[in-house]
C-alpha cells in the first residue's frame, strides 16, 4: 500500500496522511501544494508546517541553530531529545546557496508507531511534505473517519487503503501540535499550544526561558 502512496504522491496528488495525535493532509511539489492551499481557501502566503523524516534533513533545509553546538542544551541537542513529538519549530530557512534566507520555515518529525507504513514512505522520499488539517480555512479540523473520507473524494484527494479498512483517527476533538519559533540560543516564542501543554513545553526545554 505505502507504494501506491508514493506514486500518488509523485503523481501530484494530494493525500491524507496520518499522525499520532490527527490525521492531515499533505502533497509534494510546488503545484500540488499550492492546489492543497486553494482546496482549504487558505492564504497562499501562508507558510506550511513541514514533516521530516530524520535529523540530518532538518539541518539541510535550515540555517546552523544559534548557540553553542558543543553545549549541552543547545537547540539541536535539545529537539533530537524531543523529537519525534508533535511540536512543530520554526526557525531561518537556508537558501539553495547555503546562506541564511529572509523567510523561516517550520518543520517537525512525527512519532512513526501509528503508522510504519507513512514512516517508510518519509524516508524513502527523502524530503519534506506540507502538513495541514483537514478542513477548510477557519473551520474546525475533521477528525471522524467518514468526514474525513468525504472530503477526501469531494476534492479528488487519496485516501490511505487502511483507513478505508478501518484504521481509525482518535475519536476526541484531536489537538494540533504545538509550535513554537526559535529566537536565539536561549529565547522561543509560543505561536500556539497544542499537543504539548505548556508544562510540558517548560520541562522539556527547561534551559530555554520562553518570550513574555
Amino acid at each position: 500500500m505505502s507504494f501506491s502512496y508514493d506514486e500518488a504522491l509523485r503523481h501530484g496528488r494530494i493525500c491524507l496522511h496520518p499522525t499520532n495525535f490527527m490525521w492531515g493532509l499533505t502533497a509534494m511539489g510546488a503545484a500540488a501544494t499550492a492546489e492543497l492551499a486553494a482546496i482549504k481557501a487558505r492564504p497562499q502566503a501562508k507558510p506550511f508546517i513541514y514533516l521530516i523524516p530524520s535529523w540530518p534533513l532538518a539541518t539541510e533545509l535550515w540555517w546552523p541553530l544559534p548557540g553553542d553546538p558543543h553545549h549541552p542544551h543547545h537547540w539541536a541537542r535539545l529537539l533530537k531529545t524531543i523529537w519525534p513529538a508533535p511540536l512543530s519549530v520554526v526557525w531561518r530557512r537556508r537558501t539553495p546557496d547555503g546562506t541564511a534566507g529572509p523567510t523561516t520555515l517550520a518543520l517537525r518529525m512525527d512519532e512513526g508507531s501509528a503508522a510504519p507504513w507513512f514512516s517508510a514512505t518519509m524516508i524513502r522520499l527523502g524530503r519534506a511534505l506540507p502538513t495541514t488539517s483537514i478542513n477548510y480555512a477557519g473551520h474546525p479540523p475533521l477528525y471522524q473517519k467518514d468526514d474525513m473520507i468525504q472530503f477526501a473524494q469531494r476534492h479528488n484527494i487519496f485516501v490511505p487503503p487502511c483507513l478505508h479498512r478501518g484504521q481509525m483517527p482518535p475519536q476526541d476533538p484531536p489537538r494540533p501540535s504545538t509550535l513554537i519559533q526559535i529566537l536565539s540560543a536561549t529565547t522561543y516564542k509560543v505561536l500556539r499550544l497544542g499537543a504539548i501543554s505548556q508544562a510540558e513545553l517548560a520541562s522539556a526545554l527547561t534551559a530555554k526561558h520562553a518570550c513574555p
